[in-house]
């Protein structure tokens, strides 16, 4: 497989599980610590997948990409926002 295929695939599959564990609402997700990690561990692994992706392919128009740049950094900010950020960094110490 195509490496850009497979961080594309990734990418996929990790909007889809956060659309999934997010599904039931703001209230279980802020309530729930393991759907807050499942969360943060895929916008992780997301972010680390748009990394990856070739240059090539993420200037190619039909992409969607090249507009995109800054993805990880406004869902950090988003999390911060949420109160979430301090227990990302308190669950690394």
């Amino acid at each position: 497989m195509n490496r850009d295929l497979l961080h594309i695939t990734h990418v996929l599959e990790c909007i889809a599980r956060i659309g999934r564990y997010t599904a039931d609402g703001r209230e279980r997700f802020l309530a729930e610590d393991m759907v807050q990690d499942a969360v943060i561990r895929n916008l992780q692994i997301l972010a680390e997948s748009t990394q990856k992706i070739s240059e090539k392919q993420k200037a190619a128009p039909r992409s969607g990409m090249a507009n995109n740049r800054g993805i990880p950094q406004r869902a950090g900010a988003q999390l911060s926002r949420a109160g979430l950020r301090g227990g990302l960094v308190d669950c690394r110490e």
